[in-house]
């Protein structure tokens, strides 16, 4: 049975193969085909090399930073649709998940969800994350015993945590995101029932 034209994977023109594994027209071609293929390889092993190399060079810093951003996002999900946390506004376009107690005051409820809630831009980043208005919206939300609770969490002990127990985290914190991607909108008891219940999911806190 005669074969049918197939076009040359490096010239491009059409050619008559002698067998259903030929690829190329020519031994020029199959040189020039085997010499990019080569480097291609080359190129996708450089990029494995490279990606084990920043991952085996991450200090715990890095690690706790990979893990904010996911929990920050887990934030945003959660709290999707509200206003801003301190101001009380809608929040168009871009929104930050603020910290009510700053990682600079306490690292150690940095990746608590009570501690983070959605926020403007302009708050968090403009006004030093309007500390007051924060404490104001959440007592008028929760009432004067949740915000008692949430100071109560400045005295939890210092985070130990090793870059397995952030990478285990981490991968903790990416299935959660895809489920809160299937929820609707949360009212304010579903946002609270929902962030101790991922806490405690997370594992990093109990309380």
């Amino acid at each position: 049975m005669k074969s049918k034209d197939k076009k040359c994977k490096e010239c491009g023109e059409s050619f008559v193969p002698k067998n259903s594994i030929q690829k190329v027209c020519s031994v020029s071609c199959a040189v020039k085909f085997a010499q990019k293929s080569e480097s291609k390889k080359e190129d996708r092993d450089w990029k494995v090399k490279k990606k084990k190399m920043l991952e085996e060079n991450k200090t715990l810093s890095d690690y706790q930073r990979e893990l904010q951003k996911e929990i920050n996002t887990i934030v945003r999900l959660i709290d999707r649709g509200h206003e801003c946390i301190s101001s009380g506004r809608p929040i168009a376009g871009k929104a930050d998940a603020g910290h009510l107690f700053s990682v600079g005051s306490n690292a150690t409820i940095r990746f608590h969800l009570h501690n983070i809630w959605l926020q403007s831009v302009h708050d968090n980043q403009y006004k030093s994350g309007n500390f007051e208005g924060f404490r104001k919206r959440l007592i008028e939300k929760f009432g004067e015993s949740y915000f008692e609770y949430l100071e109560s969490l400045k005295s939890l002990p210092v985070l130990r945590l090793s870059k397995d127990d952030l990478m285990q985290a981490k991968v903790i914190c990416k299935e959660i995101q895809k489920e809160l991607l299937t929820e609707g909108f949360l009212d304010d008891l579903e946002r609270l029932e929902i962030r101790h219940r991922f806490n405690k999911r997370i594992g990093i806190y109990q309380l």
